[in-house]
């Protein structure tokens, strides 16, 4: 059970429902496909390829296209979608349309830096860990802000490891610095 070629045409001509189910379009554009028989197959059959299959917990009558036009959508009240949730309240199907996955080079950079700086407890070279503490830190803040997009869970990790390690070297320079660390 999936969405229907005439359902997914009617999503095509309602903004709201076009971002749900991850089809970044304009208005005009979707006109032009909707006008478009074999265009609108074209694009059904790609969307409907990389789309999980969801069995809908609630059916919701989409309203005419030319409703739209007449009264904005309420962003505050998602009435035209028909889905089923995942287990933080975001649709299953979003996951697959969600964009690039997010970059972990400054996670790896951040954990790299602070566990080499670790291994060098006891000397100036340690420093290098409090560098790594940094960009562990900055990985984690952009990690948490790519939340939906795939790899964000690895680039928090990593993050997360890298802020340890740093932050283990930051205090074993202090004690050498103390006197405490030999």
């Amino acid at each position: 059970m999936g969405t229907s070629f005439e359902q997914f045409r009617a999503v095509l001509g309602n903004d709201f429902a076009r971002r749900a189910v991850g089809l970044d379009i304009s208005t005009s554009e979707a006109e032009r496909i909707v006008a478009d028989p074999v265009l609108a197959r074209a694009y059904y059959d790609n969307w409907s390829r990389i789309q999980p299959k969801v069995v809908p917990t609630q059916h919701v009558i989409l309203p005419p296209a030319n409703q739209e036009r007449q009264s904005p959508p309420n962003p505050q009240a998602p009435q035209n979608i028909s889905t089923s949730t995942a287990p933080f309240g975001r649709p299953d199907h979003v996951s697959a349309s969600i964009g690039h996955p997010h970059k972990l080079g400054s996670s790896i950079t951040g954990m790299v830096l602070a566990i080499v700086g670790y291994f060098f407890t006891g000397t100036w070279l340690s420093l290098i860990g409090v560098v790594g503490l940094g960009i562990s830190i900055y990985a984690i803040v952009a990690a948490r802000a790519a939340r939906p997009r795939p790899g964000w869970k690895a680039g928090l990790t990593l993050g997360i490891i890298g802020t340890v390690a740093g932050g283990c070297a930051l205090i074993l320079f202090f004690a050498y610095l103390s006197g405490y660390y030999y």
